[in-house]
């Protein structure tokens, strides 16, 4: 069950990461 939920949370902070990444290299 905490190995599932930390998954989760860590493919969520990837996509975020990515996100913010994708934004700074648009500008």
């Amino acid at each position: 069950m905490y190995e599932t939920k930390y998954k989760k949370l860590s493919a969520n902070a990837k996509l975020v990461y990515a996100m913010l990444l994708y934004r700074t290299n648009l500008s």
